[in-house]
């Protein structure tokens, strides 16, 4: 997407299955990277956000990613488990939107201490939806 922002190291691999999300997946590969993406909202409200990793062959994965959706002056900060689920879309979270909120994807809490390596494995930054929650308006 033209309007989504990557700061540090950035790849894409080819999917297995195009379907998924389209022919590519955008995977961090550097210490500190992050991919900032704007949310479609356009009505104030409770939205449910997804994710998806797509499935990516000889691509090791971190076991933790950290997302923080930022709306209205809040800041919410989730952790992602992308080692779970993968090729499937998951419920990630229920959160307050309000147009002009974003969503940044960046390493997780434990990337440093996992394993007792400095770097554990790549995170995908391609697959996020938000489904509006029947009957939440704020």
């Amino acid at each position: 997407d033209k309007h989504v922002t990557f700061e540090g190291g950035w790849r894409f691999g080819w999917n297995c299955n195009g379907g998924q999300l389209g022919d590519r997946t955008h995977y961090a590969v550097a210490k500190g990277a992050r991919a900032t993406y704007p949310l479609p909202v356009k009505t104030a409200g409770r939205y449910r956000l997804k994710g998806l990793v797509p499935h990516l062959f000889n691509y090791s994965f971190a076991p933790v990613v950290r997302l923080t959706v930022k709306s209205g002056g809040r800041s919410t900060e989730l952790d992602w488990n992308q080692l779970a689920g993968s090729g499937e879309w998951r419920d990630l979270a229920v959160v307050d939107l309000a147009p002009g909120a974003t969503l940044t994807v960046s390493e997780g809490p434990m990337q440093d201490s996992v394993y007792g390596s400095p770097w554990v494995g790549a995170y995908a930054a391609d697959g996020f939806a938000i489904v509006r929650e029947e009957g939440n308006s704020l």
